[in-house]
């Protein structure tokens, strides 16, 4: 049988940061405060960022590709 395994990270609020694909490849999410995402990547490249306003709500989201 196949046995695939995904490996994750959390930081000391038990958040996850990081998972490792059975392929290899590295899922990180980087957070700020309590938890708001702040971007995405995968393998250090980012994939998408997000702009927060002071109540930490979402107003500009950014592709990998810089799209709006």
């Amino acid at each position: 049988p196949l046995v695939a395994v995904w490996q994750h990270e959390y930081d000391a609020l038990n958040q996850r940061t990081a998972t490792v694909r059975p392929d290899g490849h590295r899922v990180s999410w980087l957070t700020y405060g309590s938890g708001h995402l702040l971007a995405l990547q995968l393998d250090e490249r980012e994939l998408v960022s997000y702009e927060r306003d002071d109540l930490h709500r979402e107003i500009v989201r950014t592709q990998g590709n810089h799209l709006l």
